[in-house]
């Protein structure tokens, strides 16, 4: 069973949302704020996820950009899949829709996926790994 960990940028809404839709017992799933205070920062969360062996599901894909989060990312063996695409605006009803559209391939990616592996679900709903 493996547990998925929501970043601030996604709605605890829609967490609450998806804990309703799963079968119990199938996996976890948590929000930012149901574990940290809602202010923490990427960089003070990420290495506890890391040890802990979650999944991040964010729609910050920037945190492989900035030095910081990414570093953190990598040395602490996160798995991490983003949903949102470049540019995209922020509206929580797609951002909803495309999370539980898409929740069987994300929960499976995040069931087998290694440590340190970072990967977007892309415009056509597939989920591919980042290209420089």
């Amino acid at each position: 069973m493996a547990t998925y960990f929501f970043d601030n940028d996604i709605s605890f809404r829609i967490v609450n949302a998806l804990r309703e839709l799963i079968p119990p017992g199938d996996h976890e799933l948590f929000a930012l704020r149901d574990k940290f205070p809602v202010d923490t920062k990427d960089v003070d969360w990420i290495p506890e996820i890391g040890r802990l062996g979650w999944v991040v599901i964010s729609c910050d894909a920037n945190q492989r950009r900035r030095d910081n989060e990414h570093i953190a990312l990598m040395t602490h063996g996160v798995r991490a899949l983003y949903i949102r695409h470049s540019g995209a605006p922020k509206d929580l009803h797609i951002d909803a829709a495309r999370i539980i559209k898409n929740w069987p391939k994300i929960r499976d990616w995040g069931a087998t996926a290694k440590p340190g592996t970072l990967v977007r679900l892309d415009t056509k709903d597939q989920i591919v790994p980042f290209t420089k």
